[in-house]
């Protein structure tokens, strides 16, 4: 996976690539932004787009074996938004990745109309 985000991670940092928000029901209703806006709150995956030099090491193992382009799970809310050209990366620390998903769902990997989908639970604080 090539970085087109410009940002190169230093340390143990990281830079993630969350699945895409969808911005329209499969019936073709527009979801308001507020709803675009938690969706992408409850994301809780990305794909490994650059890793600093030491994230593998200081991430207590979790990152042990991960490369670039790998799928990883982390905890909601984590990580800063780095916004380029209409896509929003993740940069967070390498510890705060849970790990690897290695057999991921097609259906988590942009193709996931809600995080319901995704992740088969119901989120109330996002209702």
């Amino acid at each position: 996976m090539e970085n087109k985000s410009g940002f190169t991670p230093k340390g143990d940092l990281i830079l993630l690539l969350p699945p895409p928000v969808e911005e329209k029901t499969a019936g073709g209703i527009v979801l308001p932004k507020s709803s675009q806006d938690r969706e992408a709150a409850a994301t809780r995956m990305g794909t490994v787009v650059a890793m600093g030099d030491f994230a593998v090491e200081m991430s207590e193992g979790r990152l042990e074996g991960v490369k670039v382009g790998d799928n990883v799970l982390f905890p909601r809310y984590r990580g800063d938004a780095l916004p380029v050209n209409k896509v929003t990366y993740l940069i967070m620390r390498g510890r705060e990745v849970l790990g690897p998903i290695t057999e991921t769902p097609d259906y988590m990997i942009g193709a996931a109309k809600s995080s319901l989908e995704a992740f088969g639970v119901n989120q109330p604080e996002f209702a």
